[in-house]
């Protein structure tokens, strides 16, 4: 892959952007990207939803505020090396960038929430009213909202984010939709493959107990406990 470049975008140029791109690189003299693989282009490494380069870019806008920012698809174009050289073929890549404006937090709401009271919830996420939204501050308050539900036995837990521009306001309500799911309790502890340690020796490095509600916080103190 010869170049990677963007167009539309004025906030961010284009070597910004290209840093947040981990699976595609452009070629050159001292990027040593062609060693992994990372200068030939695979639908996978951009459009892959957690992991694709897409979804870094978006997540870098979203960062910064731009939460209607939009990445198209890649424009993609061939060309032949110089006459007199061996024939080569290179690709180029032209990712259009729509950045629209910077919003800042509006209200923040959640639902589905049972298990905890609103208030101690709502101060795991560090976003108030008038900053510039920050995607990184949803995902670590989740983060920290996985392991308070984990460790009372909800951990099928899982949680969407709603976000409501507004484009006259510049702002932005975000919605915390949790489905909670049911607590879950430990029914039996076995254990496999160990040959010379007996299971009585094991459980004593056990954090949790039959009957108790699972802990994941245990279950992960446990299994280092063990190693």
């Amino acid at each position: 892959m010869k170049t990677v470049d963007f167009t539309g975008n004025t906030v961010f140029s284009d070597g910004k952007l290209r840093k947040q791109m981990k699976k595609i690189k452009p070629a050159g003299f001292w990027n040593l990207s062609w060693l992994s693989g990372k200068t030939t282009y695979t639908k996978e490494k951009w459009e892959d939803p957690v992991e694709g380069d897409r979804a870094k870019v978006e997540n870098f806008y979203l960062n910064h505020g731009y939460v209607t920012a939009q990445i198209g698809e890649p424009k993609i174009t061939y060309s032949e090396s110089k006459p007199g050289k061996k024939p080569k073929r290179s690709m180029h890549i032209e990712i259009p960038v729509t950045e629209g404006d910077q919003y800042r937090v509006g209200e923040l709401k959640f639902e589905g929430l049972t298990v905890f009271k609103e208030e101690p919830i709502r101060g795991l996420f560090k976003l108030k009213p008038g900053d510039v939204y920050k995607e990184s501050g949803i995902r670590k308050g989740y983060d920290k909202l996985r392991d308070a539900y984990g460790s009372l036995g909800y951990f099928q837990w899982t949680v969407l984010t709603d976000r409501k521009p507004d484009p006259e306001k510049k702002t932005v309500d975000v919605t915390v939709r949790m489905d909670e799911d049911k607590q879950y309790f430990i029914s039996k502890i076995r254990f496999t493959g160990n040959d010379t340690t007996r299971d009585k020796v094991i459980r004593r490095e056990v954090y949790m107990n039959e009957g108790d509600v699972f802990n994941t916080e245990a279950h992960k103190l446990s299994i280092r406990r063990i190693n």
